[in-house]
């Protein structure tokens, strides 16, 4: 015991150390039941011990001068007994405290019996007395409860007057004895077993403190910890919950929800997005086992939450405590990102404009639908095409166009009963998968009864439009194994029966071979206008002196799949397909670009001819493109001159005439190009703003020594020149053409005799000499020609 307290204790840290081994002082207030028991019978044996050994030392001296012998070895009995029990306190604190409760027992009853003074002796049974209360503060309340019963026996004796007839021929009865009994006494009742007591309460104190602070950490957990938690008895009443499970049912707090059945609150296990149908509600709280999901009963807004039961679990008094977490808004965003999903799936299946499927889907589902179809019968695949939608965004613009191919797509899915599929693979074009037929004839039936039940019109702005279709067959098996070519070998018997004027056609492998490229032109010029695979070249018109007069700007196209394709095949499947006024819109930006940029490096602005089609002609928004395109560019109008082929006379509106007159009074320049191709009236060509005419390259040849076509063009210079126009004639290939058309007073020339189109780098010289005020290519007449 002693060195314990003393290992590591110096003179000044003694106390300390007595302290720290008395009440076992820790780090964490002393809490635990037989820790407080222990301190407690550390402090009345130490205290004893102390008291006891100051008592035994000074009698023994006593004793042992006056010859009582016997008094020094009753003292060190006593004296033992402390000892004893301490060395035993670490180890064994029940038999320490044992050892105690019998030290002070012999002590009373020594006192009693063997000092023949009656005070001392009552003394002796008070000392008795106070075991009980140190059994209760160390063993427990039965034990003491126990010795107050054997207490009864000492009470007797001292009531009835009985007084011990001592030990004959021992005599402890020192004249220090009284003087030893009472201070042992009161050492014993005022020090020993205060000490005790406040040790008991102190450690009372701080274990209602421990738990008050406990508490009130469980109840901000319980409270504020951010997760709905309830309490409730075996049968799922309600005992507790906090706010913010109460806020969940739209309380401030639990007064309300409390005696109620949980399950009452909770409506059927499911998810807010409907997908899963309602389960059935919860009958008893076992029910809600950790990770379900529950609805909540709507509240008076009609809201309801969805809740997860985050965890579950049953105390030792049978009450269940569960958590649940708001997932609502984690399960609301899931379902509308698999909306989202879904819809982004649908979209890349299907066509925008329409909703039909797309190629792809088509592609798809044809492939599954030759796995599965009949053995012996042939598959057919129909494309169609609506052939009306160039007039339609002549007419009524582009926007209405869109939303005739949408009713057309409507109508052949509502008239298709007898289809198998029906999709929108490109622009006007559509596919229908007919059912299985027994031979082509039987699946000719089959597309020219769709056919038939298509409308005959179609609404296109407060106007009906009479449907104009056509429709091409391919058949599996036989003219293809593969999805993706059989509905492209459809496209090919489409575009042969639109070429041959017939409704519907089947797919022929020679004129597969003739529509095959136009049907590859028309797909991959869709491509390389929006990926500006085309460029400009530009062709310079000159004066018989060689004096710059202005350019052509004519469109190139090198297909990164095609290599390059001419004008004279690209143009007209961009005026069938549609997509003409796109070119057009293409090569208007490019010119007024390179215009601008030769501006702003201080050379005069050419004229520059930009090519009109029929279609766009029809356009009711070509004036509005053309003069803010230039507007954009910042450059003047009168840089562009504005080119439309003979044959717009022979089919000219009023609408097209309105057109170039606003155009020209904008300051545009206004020409016809290849004339005399056509079929034109005088009349038709009084009526047009023109500033320019071009005598079409066809009259050149055989010029001169053609006496027919030598009086054609001097018929079309004189013409010209009674109408003030301005004549460049085309296609100038040799001197003598060249001498001829000067002779006959033309105001320009075009062609490979002077230059071919190039590049607008090739003429940056050109330019600059013009500039200069110099003829290009020095004094010569004939420029150097570029083939």
């Amino acid at each position: 015991m002693f060195p314990e307290i003393l290992r590591g204790a110096t003179l000044k840290r003694l106390p300390a150390r007595v302290f720290e081994f008395l009440l076992l002082k820790q780090d964490q207030p002393l809490v635990h039941q037989a820790q407080v028991r222990l301190s407690a019978l550390r402090v009345i044996l130490v205290s004893s011990a102390v008291l006891v050994a100051l008592i035994a030392l000074h009698s023994g001296v006593v004793a042992w001068r006056s010859g009582q012998t016997q008094v020094v070895w009753v003292s060190a009995v006593f004296y033992a007994f402390p000892l004893l029990a301490l060395a035993l306190s670490a180890r064994f604190p029940r038999v320490a405290s044992s050892v105690l409760l019998v030290s002070v027992y012999v002590a009373g009853c020594f006192i009693a019996s063997f000092l023949q003074i009656p005070e001392l002796q009552r003394l002796g049974l008070l000392l008795c007395y106070c075991a009980p209360l140190i059994a209760g503060l160390l063993l427990g309340y039965r034990l003491a409860l126990s010795l107050v019963a054997i207490n009864l026996l000492p009470f007797l004796f001292a009531s009835s007057g009985w007084t011990s007839p001592g030990i004959p021929g021992l005599d402890f009865r020192l004249p220090m004895a009284p003087v030893y009994i009472h201070g042992l006494i009161f050492v014993f009742f005022n020090l020993c077993v205060p000490l005790a007591v406040f040790r008991v309460l102190h450690a009372a104190g701080t274990a209602m403190e421990g738990l008050a602070a406990a508490n009130a950490l469980y109840e901000d957990l319980f409270e504020h910890g951010g997760t709905a938690a309830v309490l409730c008895n075996g049968r799922g009443v309600i005992l507790r919950a906090n706010a913010v499970f109460a806020r969940l049912f739209g309380r401030e707090d639990d007064v309300r929800l409390r005696g109620g059945p949980l399950v009452a609150l909770l409506h059927s296990r499911t998810d807010l997005s409907g997908r899963t149908p309602p389960g059935r509600a919860p009958q008893r709280v076992g029910e809600l086992a950790r990770g379900s999901e529950w609805l909540t009963v709507a509240d008076d807004a009609g809201l309801q939450r969805c809740l997860q039961v985050r965890s579950a679990s049953i105390t030792a008094q049978g009450n269940h405590v569960l958590t649940f977490i708001d997932v609502s808004d984690l399960r609301r965003m899931q379902a509308d990102l698999h909306d989202s999903e879904a819809r982004a799936q649908f979209l890349a299946q299907h066509d925008a404009q329409t909703g039909l499927p797309n190629r792809t889907y088509l592609g798809a589902w044809v492939g599954d639908a030759m796995l599965r179809h009949p053995e012996g019968m042939l598959l057919p695949v129909l494309a169609l095409r609506l052939n009306i939608l160039r007039q339609v965004n002549a007419r009524f613009g582009s926007a209405e166009g869109d939303r005739v191919i949408a009713r057309f797509g409507r109508a052949l899915r509502d008239c298709g009963a007898g289809t198998s599929f029906v999709a929108r693979i490109r622009g006007v074009v559509f596919a229908a998968v007919l059912p299985p037929a027994a031979s082509v004839e039987d699946a000719l039936r089959q597309g020219q009864a769709l056919l038939d039940a298509l409308p005959r019109e179609v609404e296109a702005g407060d106007e009906d439009v009479r449907l104009d279709v056509s429709a091409g067959l391919a058949f599996h098996p036989g003219d293809s194994d593969s999805p993706v070519e059989l509905v492209r070998r459809a496209e090919v018997a489409l575009d042969a029966a639109r070429r041959r004027g017939r409704p519907i056609g089947v797919f022929d492998r020679e004129a597969a071979e003739l529509t095959g490229r136009r049907v590859a032109v028309e797909m991959a010029l869709q491509r390389a206008v929006e990926q500006r695979e085309l460029s400009v070249h530009y062709q310079p018109k000159f004066t018989a002196e060689g004096r710059l007069l202005g350019f052509e700007a004519l469109m190139r196209w090198h297909s990164a799949s095609l290599g390059e394709v001419a004008p004279s095949e690209f143009i007209p499947i961009a005026e069938e397909a549609g997509i003409i006024s796109r070119l057009t819109d293409l090569v208007l930006d490019e010119v007024c670009r390179q215009v601008a940029e030769w501006q702003s490096e201080g050379i005069r602005p050419p004229r520059v001819g930009v090519n009109l089609s029929e279609r766009d002609l029809d356009r009711a928004d070509l004036v509005d493109v053309v003069v803010a395109t230039v507007a954009r560019h910042r450059i003047p109008p009168q840089s562009i001159e504005l080119e439309v082929t003979e044959t717009f006379l022979a089919a000219q509106t009023e609408h097209a005439i309105r057109q170039l007159r606003l155009l020209r009074e904008h300051g545009f320049g206004i020409a016809i190009d290849d004339f005399g191709a056509g079929y034109s009236s005088l009349a038709k060509l009084v009526e047009l703003p023109l500033s320019g005419l071009k005598i079409d390259r066809a009259f050149l040849r055989e010029l001169p020594g053609n006496v027919r076509r030598e009086r054609v063009v001097r018929t079309i210079v004189t013409l010209a020149r009674g109408l003030e126009l301005e004549v460049i004639a085309e296609g100038v290939e040799d001197p003598a053409q060249l001498a001829f058309l000067e002779a006959l007073g033309c105001d320009g020339y075009q062609g490979f005799l002077f230059h071919a189109p190039a590049p607008a780098a090739r003429w940056r010289g050109i330019l600059n000499e013009a500039a200069a005020g110099l003829r290009p290519g020095g004094t010569s007449r004939r420029l150097s020609a570029v083939h």
